[in-house]
């Protein structure tokens, strides 16, 4: 199915399995103050002897990280084995994902992924205020922001942190930025079958709040059918619901709406991909898990998010675990008060999750690291 969609659309072939850009193509793109990072780990490196066409197999089991700016490039290779790396990887997000698990197992787990994904690149980043991460394999799963060495602060604090499926998205993300036309559309707790989220409910309604022109969806009229019918042009959809991820066939994996004698309020990744939302500069999905999905051939993640982003939207913030429902709004109105004052969906999501973080009740990394900003950077 990933084939035949590659064949008819590069574009969507490109947000399915990462396809290679060149790095002029990537300079040109980055911002002066932006960094963009590629881990990429592999026990085979394959050669050519001079003289010799034939290819040979070199065994290299350690961690590369391609440091680019717009005017250089830094390839820094970390001493760190591929089981290592991703069982490491594993048990960081698994403890993260879980509010009863001890903060010295977390520091332990976190220090030591410092140590192999930041301690090494620091020098290459200097003064740049932005980080652009492309992650490999298990490291989609892990909340870099997170990320301390030690008694130190969490990358996110030093710096602004988003996450990206592939360096070569970024051609088909620059044209579509919106303008901050600060509409929005606001879906809150549909009516389904799942647990009820009342404070989804207040959440989009205190973001609808925050908007010169909103637009409310709560309950019963926050159909899939209205979803489909065509949104307009808002700034920003915000979707606070429920989210099913499909690790096996992620063009499965769903956002939970109302039902009603047109749709089935399933909205599935591969209906996703049909909807044109051109002219939205962010899509939240304010869901359990949606920054998550299946791991592609490229070790790269395939789901809801992307599906997003080849509808138009630059920007997707999406969770990497089930989220708490108190701390997930108090995190949403935070990020949309810095976002509508005039920060950059960057420097509002940092704010906001540092807002959260500093408060006692929310310390832990289960309640502030699973937000992820997924895109573009501006």
């Amino acid at each position: 199915m990933i084939e035949e969609k590659t064949k008819r659309d590069p574009e969507l072939g490109n947000l399915l399995v990462a396809q290679p850009a060149s790095l002029r193509e990537v300079q040109d793109l980055l911002d002066s103050d932006v960094v963009l990072v590629d881990y990429f780990h592999s026990t085979t490196l394959f050669f050519q002897e001079p003289g010799n066409t034939a290819l040979k197999p070199s065994k290299l089991d350690e961690l590369w990280a391609f440091v680019v700016s717009r005017d250089r490039m830094r390839c820094v290779t970390v001493p760190v084995t591929e089981k290592e790396l991703r069982e490491t990887a594993q048990a960081y997000a698994a403890a993260a994902a879980n509010c009863t698990s001890k903060r010295d197992q977390l520091s332990i787990l976190s220090a030591r992924l410092h140590s192999w994904l930041v301690a090494p690149i620091e020098k290459e980043l200097g003064s740049c205020r932005t980080v652009v991460v492309v992650p490999w394999d298990a490291l989609c799963y892990v909340p870099f922001t997170a990320l301390a060495h030690e008694n130190s602060e969490p990358w996110g604090v030093q710096k602004q942190v988003v996450v990206s499926p592939a360096a070569g998205v970024y051609r088909y993300l620059k044209p579509k930025q919106a303008s901050n036309s600060k509409s929005v559309l606001a879906i809150g707790n549909p009516k389904t079958s799942a647990v009820n989220l009342k404070e989804s409910e207040l959440e989009a309604k205190a973001i609808a709040s925050m908007f010169r022109t909103p637009r409310l969806l709560l309950g019963a009229t926050a159909t899939e059918t209205a979803i489909k019918a065509g949104i307009g042009k808002p700034d920003v959809v915000h979707l606070a619901c429920h989210g099913v991820t499909d690790p096996v066939h992620p063009e499965l994996s769903h956002l939970l709406l109302t039902a009603d004698a047109e749709n089935d309020g399933r909205l599935e990744v591969h209906e996703i991909f049909g909807l044109d939302w051109k002219g939205v500069s962010l899509v939240t999905l304010s869901a359990c898990s949606s920054g998550t999905g299946k791991l592609g051939a490229g070790s790269d993640l395939i789901g809801l998010t992307r599906g997003f982003m080849f509808a138009g939207a630059p920007n997707v913030l999406g969770t990497l675990w089930n989220v708490d429902d108190e701390s997930t709004r108090l995190f949403m109105e935070e990020f949309y008060t810095q976002y509508t004052s005039g920060k950059s969906k960057p420097e509002a999501f940092q704010l906001a999750q540092n807002s959260l973080r500093s408060n006692p009740k929310y310390a832990h990394p289960y309640y502030w690291a699973p937000f992820v900003l997924w895109g573009d950077w501006k």
